[in-house]
């Protein structure tokens, strides 16, 4: 019993990292890491909020997100020529107003 109890608690780990850093007094990083494994698949995810602040009326983000993912089926199959990273990325400008 004690045993199958540690068995359960080493299967599945998990680690989330969130951070928040103003580079400048414009430009504001937001990030968040995510690492989970069960022993069998890897999931890394680390994403990037990269805020730019123009001027009171106007902004802009940059959203970078790499992502690590073995448990997909279309990256499991045997020629392996799918690789586990992924990447996305946007950018928007954003209008401020207020009355």
């Amino acid at each position: 019993s004690i045993r199958r109890q540690r068995q359960m608690c080493i299967r599945d780990r998990n680690i989330t990292v969130n951070y928040s850093w103003e580079i400048w007094k414009n430009i504001k990083w937001d990030a968040r890491i995510y690492w989970f494994s069960n022993l069998e698949t890897t999931d890394i995810e680390w994403e990037n909020t990269f805020t730019f602040t123009i001027n009171r009326f106007l902004n802009s983000k940059l959203f970078l997100y790499p992502r690590i993912d073995d448990s997909s089926e279309n990256y499991r199959n045997e020629d392996k020529k799918f690789s586990y990273l992924m990447f996305k990325e946007w950018f928007s400008l954003g209008i401020n107003y207020s009355f």
